[in-house]
């Protein structure tokens, strides 16, 4: 995962970079890396910036912060992050 990131990185296509980026930060959290913060962090702010980025991959970033967060016993960190993964899940299936 690591080098398909790699190689996204210099390349054109966000929407795939973002994504690789998330599921290596959940490599990198399972593992209780602590790259997967800045993993997070950098994905999270890809998806912000795409105009169409699907909500559902917004909210599995979230929520891979939010594991992540629970994990290393960040609590307050991990409910606020939880909450906005579960809001986010909802609008996505009313729509909005």
């Amino acid at each position: 995962q690591a080098q398909a990131v790699a190689q996204l990185r210099h390349g054109s296509d966000l929407p795939a970079f973002a994504h690789a980026l998330r599921h290596l930060a959940d490599l990198d959290a399972s593992a209780r890396d602590p790259r997967a913060d800045a993993e997070y962090d950098e994905a999270l702010a890809l998806y912000r910036s795409l105009d169409d980025a699907p909500e559902l991959d917004l909210a599995d970033a979230v929520r891979g912060k939010a594991a992540h967060a629970e994990r290393l016993g960040r609590l307050d960190q991990a409910r606020v992050l939880w909450l906005k993964a579960e809001a986010r899940e909802r609008l996505s299936r009313l729509g909005a």
